[in-house]
């Protein structure tokens, strides 16, 4: 029998995308999944969008309340019932062999606790813009602490290890970057090298990337000491605060897809028609 995975998809005023991720859940070639959507307060159309779904499999949590992702991706942990949890952001999509190819990586690999997936990266209105997170997983020390290992977004884990494993409120913004740097050590990731996950990026706020950037930095000097020479260290400290430097600058020219598309490989005009395909059969998907 096909083992329960709980997909959780918090949300907070995503009227104009809930709808489609919510259909790419519903598309998934595995089908033994409950959906948790955990509304986060919206005052929008949201929480109207996910009231109309009648499918058993799909449980709305809402509270009226706004409380941050961190908290609502704690709760979900909480909440799920199936043997595995698969994390989704609600303005993406996955692709529809998302969920199956990854349980089948941990059903293979029972040692492993978390595995992610390459993306494809779609502007705001859904055009194909590049691909990443394609490589071997690098689990070396200073790698982690250097470098966002996994996609957040896209990883799917034992539900008992994000149970023990609990997002740290004091790291808003970079809570992922510090669960890495706190777990790798006696966790197991491993990665399905394909673009599994379809990432929505538009332009940068300058602001809150400022804000995930002192968060990384105060992650840094909190576990890089125990791993870091101490020129590489205070190297990694300035490369932070050179980028937030550079980031602000981009942002007075208005150049912020030159800072998007810089976290992309380019894809070919078959790729970008493949992911267009992809979304448009993620359109035509029925939501019950």
């Amino acid at each position: 029998m096909e083992e329960l995975v709980s997909i959780g998809l918090p949300f907070y005023n995503n009227e104009t995308t809930l709808e489609l991720a919510i259909k790419s859940v519903f598309a998934q070639t595995y089908t033994n999944w409950e959906l948790i959507l955990v509304d986060d307060g919206s005052i929008d159309r949201s929480t109207e969008i996910a009231n109309r779904i009648t499918d058993k499999r799909v449980k709305l949590i809402t509270d009226n309340t706004n409380k941050g992702l961190i908290y609502r991706l704690n709760q979900i942990a909480l909440l799920a019932h199936g043997k595995y949890l698969a994390r989704m952001d609600a303005d993406d999509l996955m692709q529809p062999t998302r969920i199956e190819k990854q349980v089948r990586f941990l059903l293979n690999n029972p040692d492993v606790d978390l595995v992610d997936t390459g993306a494809y990266s779609i502007s705001e209105k859904g055009f194909p813009k590049g691909k990443r997170g394609l490589n071997k997983i690098n689990t070396d020390e200073s790698y982690v602490l250097k470098h966002a290992m996994l996609l957040h977004a896209s990883v799917v884990g034992k539900t008992t290890w994000f149970i023990k494993n609990r997002y740290d409120a004091d790291y808003t913004r970079a809570e992922d970057y510090e669960l890495w740097c706190r777990t790798f050590k006696t966790s197991s990731f491993g990665r399905v090298r394909e673009p599994l996950y379809i990432v929505r990026e538009g332009k940068i706020n300058v602001g809150n990337y400022l804000k995930s950037s002192q968060t990384i930095r105060k992650i840094v000097k909190k576990y890089g000491p125990d791993s870091l020479s101490f020129y590489d260290l205070n190297k990694t400290l300035f490369i932070l605060r050179t980028k937030e430097t550079l980031y602000r600058l981009f942002s007075l020219a208005n150049m912020h897809d030159l800072l998007v598309n810089s976290r992309n490989n380019t894809l070919s005009e078959g790729e970008q028609n493949e992911v267009l395909k992809i979304i448009n059969d993620i359109k035509s998907t029925k939501i019950v």
